[in-house]
């Protein structure tokens, strides 16, 4: 069993709460940031957050650099079947299970119609990108399609022997970024994931060579050299293809504080209550946006509940049944992917089939 990389837990925290107060909260942030009825320091700190939490850019930025550090780990001991069935079971059984929920939802409160069938199956199979579906989960979704492509790229380099030299994969990188800038920009869909693939997609890559840095297994000269091209150049590209984010800074700030805990990373311990939060951190990703509604309207009925203080009682259910779903379903799905590698390793020692790379 591999050894939990503590200082990865506060990251994943800081991504989700991140992405919970940009979709959430950042209103009452600005409202509170122009009151001048509020004290300077209190306003100054406020300001302070505001750039780490718009539109929860840099949590997405965070979530993008834990997840390329970690698959360069585990990819140091998984081969391809297995790191990709674990990613699978890993992903898929939550996600559907948040997908199915919201169109039950949506149809059962609101009377809204269930989509069509091909559109529904895209939207599961998290290949909607490739047939222009509309996202869903509050629109979240997107983050997933880029993970799950990442995914299968570096499960085929293993095949391929691109992971035996470890110190080509900064030039792997290199060209792959360079052929993803080339190439046209996608997906269009507008707003703050057009281009996705183009402008997010490096900072998987990122957090891999970072990695690779850190246990010597490509040279830092090499690891930095890709990381200052990726983040010049995916700025640079930015406002042509994504204008609405071009005066953000969430980009640089998400790197910077990966960076910064990632220097400290010897010295920092995670407490239970981290560590909690951080295994909460897939399901609040996958649940906040779009139950939030549904949880306003159950919270107004009680009367009992001043109206400014809905949000903590909104909160306060959310993270149970992000709790509830992660230690039934999620689970469930890691359990069920173990067994399934455990079943494929007794036939393959059978001399049912070939070990693979």
């Amino acid at each position: 069993m591999q050894k939990r990389i503590e200082f990865l837990d506060g990251l994943r925290v800081f991504a989700f709460v991140s992405v919970l107060i940009g979709h959430k909260f950042y209103g009452q942030l600005e409202l509170a940031s122009a009151n001048l009825n509020i004290h300077a320091t209190i306003r100054f700190v406020i300001d302070l957050i505001r750039p780490l939490a718009w539109s929860g850019g840099a949590g997405v930025v965070v979530f993008f650099l834990v997840s390329g550090y970690i698959i360069s780990h585990v990819l140091q001991t998984e081969n391809t079947p297995t790191f990709l069935i674990k990613r699978i079971f890993r992903i898929y059984p939550l996600y559907m299970f948040a997908v199915l929920a919201e169109v039950g939802m949506s149809h059962w409160v609101a009377q809204t119609p269930f989509p069509p069938y091909p559109v529904l199956l895209q939207r599961l199979l998290l290949i909607g990108d490739l047939f222009s579906t509309p996202y869903g989960l509050g629109g979240v979704e997107w983050t997933l399609r880029l993970e799950m492509s990442f995914y299968l790229l570096m499960g085929s380099l293993r095949p391929l022997n691109l992971l035996k030299d470890t110190t080509r994969l900064p030039l792997i990188y290199f060209i792959l970024t360079l052929a993803i800038q080339l190439a046209p920009a996608f997906p269009r869909t507008g707003a703050f994931t057009d281009g996705y693939l183009t402008l997010f997609f490096p900072f998987l890559f990122i957090g891999s060579s970072i990695y690779l840095m850190e246990h010597q297994l490509a040279s830092r000269p090499a690891c930095w050299g890709y990381v200052l091209y990726a983040i010049v150049s995916t700025l640079a590209l930015w406002p042509g293809l994504n204008p609405a984010n071009k005066d953000t800074h969430f980009q640089i700030l998400g790197f910077l504080l990966f960076a910064s805990v990632w220097g400290l990373r010897n010295h920092i311990k995670a407490s239970s209550t981290v560590t909690l939060l951080s295994n909460l951190t897939y399901s609040v990703y996958l649940f906040h946006n779009w139950i939030w509604a549904y949880l306003l309207a159950a919270v107004s009925r009680w009367h009992a509940i001043r109206p400014e203080h809905r949000w903590m009682a909104i909160l306060m259910l959310l993270f149970l049944i992000c709790l509830a779903t992660h230690y039934t379903v999620e689970k469930w799905g890691v359990k069920l992917g173990a067994n399934i590698i455990k079943k494929l390793k007794r036939l393959r020692d059978a001399g049912h089939f070939q070990k693979v790379a």
